[in-house]
């Protein structure tokens, strides 16, 4: 089972590639899912214990990862010093636009990088909102 990649037009355009529906994708990780859930509550999974939660977490990072992409609809990349890639932002499939705290370079492994920014998304938000409720709090003191 391989992810579809489509081109993509704007207008006449071609603006490079996105990826195809992963329904088939997905209803083939929730019955691995399930199934892995039924062998877990097994009375005879001992042996395998360990082999299933591999399997569980190997299952739980690929949901995730199609999740994550799922919901970004584009990244901002602009060049760094040395002319790497660089993700400074995440524009949600609504247009709303996250500009990174740090940028995140894009290299190796997108399994890696792509929980980097991720993991900078998160923080970032996390900031956002603590200086929200700090502006809050500080405007009904007034």
């Amino acid at each position: 089972m391989k992810f579809s990649v489509v081109k993509y037009f704007k207008g006449t355009q071609e603006r490079g590639y996105i990826l195809g529906s992963v329904d088939e994708i997905i209803q083939c990780l929730d019955d691995n899912t399930f199934n892995l859930q039924s062998i877990s509550g097994s009375r005879f999974v001992g042996p395998f214990l360990q082999t299933v939660h591999k399997w569980e977490k190997t299952l739980s990072l690929i949901g995730e990862v199609i999740e994550m992409y799922d919901n970004i609809a584009a990244l901002r990349f602009q060049d760094g010093d040395s002319g790497e890639k660089l993700v400074s932002a995440m524009i949600s499939a609504e247009g709303e636009v996250m500009e990174f705290r740090k940028t995140v370079r894009a290299e190796g492994r997108v399994e890696d990088w792509m929980t980097a920014v991720l993991n900078e998304m998160r923080r970032t938000n996390r900031l956002i909102t603590k200086e929200a409720i700090f502006r809050y709090c500080e405007d009904r003191s007034r």
